[in-house]
């Protein structure tokens, strides 16, 4: 169950197709408040506990399809490194959510939603590798996103 504050906060931003960037926890309640599920405590061959302290935790493979593939520039590479600090996932895919990248025992590792609106949700935390190129990547498109919204009424407005 999501704290009260949370859904209206997330139904605000989509209201006014804000972009939306969850990291880890902030995945989770993207993916529930779409109507999504958790898997609650992961027991899998994957280490998805790492830690902090763990730069490269394991292998998620993008979907080549993927905004996320975009972002990151990774052209004909479809496997990318990354840290993992999390004992639940996403289960199910919540309303209006596509995977863009899982690991190797199927733990969705990202996802995104259809359109034009920035919003996408990592598993994995950029903000503790920030020398990291991917990590580097996903924050500028999301801060690039951030610099060119402008509140969906007043698009439409402005339009007619």
């Amino acid at each position: 169950m999501l704290p009260a504050t949370r859904p209206l906060l997330l139904q605000d931003a989509s209201n006014l197709y804000k972009p939306l960037l969850g990291i880890c926890y902030g995945f989770q309640t993207l993916n529930v408040w779409h109507g999504g599920t958790l898997i609650q405590d992961l027991t899998t061959a994957v280490n998805h506990k790492a830690g902090r302290t763990v730069a490269e935790a394991h292998v998620v493979e993008v979907s080549p399809k993927s905004r996320l593939r975009r972002i990151l520039g990774m052209g004909s590479k479809f496997r990318l490194t990354v840290n993992s600090s999390h004992h639940q996932a996403v289960g199910v895919l919540g309303d209006g959510l596509v995977k863009s990248a899982w690991s190797e025992d199927g733990i969705i590792e990202a996802a995104e939603g259809h359109g034009d609106q920035f919003l996408l949700g990592v598993q994995w935390h950029p903000e503790r590798v920030l020398e990291n190129k991917a990590a580097q990547a996903l924050f500028q498109a999301f801060v690039d996103a951030a610099a060119e919204w402008e509140p969906r009424m007043i698009r439409e407005s402005v339009a007619d």
